[in-house]
């Protein structure tokens, strides 16, 4: 028994972590809302630095990266930590600009069929409340129709009588 009070308390642990922890982190969504949010404030800024950190960034780590790869072939070899490190920031810039930019055509590709699908779903029931209607209309004239045959039948019928 005593076993079982222990593993309850753990998985209590276990599970309150996990509420901080999600308290304390991002969702997917928000952080591509605040990396798109990003794009769009360095592009309205005036000033050509902000505009270009992030190429400019790009383009060092890359031409560190690639230095620290010829001089490794030169018989230099560099601490393989600071070179990973650099690798794993590299990456980061890359995924950075391909990956955000690829999600945001995407995004908009949604968007945009979502509004052409609500289009064509309001066309259909359009289409759907007019056929409803010609329905509609066309038994009214018939129940009409029978109905102006019913009474001239009695009238007949009471005329003869």
């Amino acid at each position: 028994m005593g076993i079982f009070n222990h593993t309850q308390g753990i998985k209590d642990v276990i599970s309150e972590s996990g509420k901080i922890a999600d308290n304390l982190t991002e969702s997917p969504e928000e952080r591509q809302a605040a990396l798109t949010t990003r794009h769009i404030t360095d592009m309205r800024s005036d000033s050509r630095l902000s505009k270009m950190i992030r190429p400019f960034s790009l383009l060092v780590l890359l031409s560190v990266v690639c230095f620290m790869g010829i001089m490794s072939s030169f018989g230099y070899h560099s601490d393989p930590v600071i070179l990973g490190e650099l690798v794993i920031l590299l990456g980061s810039a890359f995924g950075f600009y391909f990956e955000s930019r690829k999600r945001e055509k995407i995004a908009f590709k949604n968007a945009e069929i979502n509004l052409a699908l609500k289009q064509l779903e309001k066309k259909h029931e359009i289409k759907e409340n007019r056929k409803d209607n010609r329905v509609q209309r066309r038994n009214m004239k018939r129940l009409n129709r029978n109905s102006k045959k019913n009474e001239m039948k009695k009238h007949i019928k009471y005329q003869k009588s």
